[in-house]
């Protein structure tokens, strides 16, 4: 069976993520697509894993990256082939 439910274990945690809770805005230029469910993880504020595609009139504009399940406050973007790090904000919920 296939749901809109992900899955993540990272240190022995496991983590669910419903892949159709994020609402799109109407009025973005870009959409998102995401191509690897984003991970949240106990005891860590930010983001730890997971990847977003941004499409401007159905082309590849920049693609996101939030590592690979280390609890840090660094993603990569990348633009046209270059790779940028940078920080990201603390996520709450």
């Amino acid at each position: 069976d296939c749901d809109d439910i992900a899955t993540k274990e990272v240190d022995g945690v496991v983590e669910k993520i419903n892949l159709l809770e994020k609402k799109e805005s109407n009025d973005s230029k870009y959409k998102k697509f995401i191509k690897t469910p984003l991970v949240k993880i106990e005891n860590c504020n930010y983001i730890v894993d997971g990847t977003i595609e941004y499409y401007r009139d159905y082309h590849l504009v920049a693609t996101i990256n939030y590592g690979d399940g280390t609890c840090d406050n660094i993603a990569t973007k990348t633009v046209d082939g270059e790779v940028y790090e940078y920080n990201i904000k603390e996520y709450s919920k």
